[in-house]
C-alpha cells in the first residue's frame, strides 16, 4: 500500500487516466484494475483510498464497464466487499 500512496500522493499519478497494458486490448484506470479484487489488499486498502483520493467512480473501460460492473463480474472472493464500498 505504501507504493500506491507514493505514486498517488508523491508523484501525482492521475487516478483517472486510462492505461493500456502492453500486448492487451484492455484499457483500465487504477480503480478499474483494483475493482477486480485480485488481492485481498485491493479490497481492504486500495479501493477505499482511491475513492478517498477522488478517483472517478463512473469511469468506463474499453468494454463500457464501470468499477462496479468490473467488481460484479469478477470471480474474486472479495467481490462482494468491493461492491459494498
Amino acid at each position: 500500500m505504501g507504493m500506491v500512496r507514493f505514486f498517488v500522493e508523491g508523484c501525482g499519478v492521475d487516478m483517472n487516466e486510462l492505461h493500456r497494458e502492453s500486448g492487451r486490448e484492455s484499457v483500465d484506470s487504477p480503480l478499474l484494475l483494483a475493482a477486480k479484487g485480485a488481492q485481498w489488499w485491493h479490497t481492504a486498502m486500495v479501493v477505499p483510498h482511491f475513492i478517498e483520493w477522488s478517483a472517478e467512480s463512473n469511469i468506463r473501460n474499453h468494454l463500457g464497464q464501470t468499477p462496479l460492473h468490473v467488481a460484479l463480474h469478477s470471480k474474486s472472493l472479495f467481490r462482494e466487499d468491493i461492491v459494498e464500498l
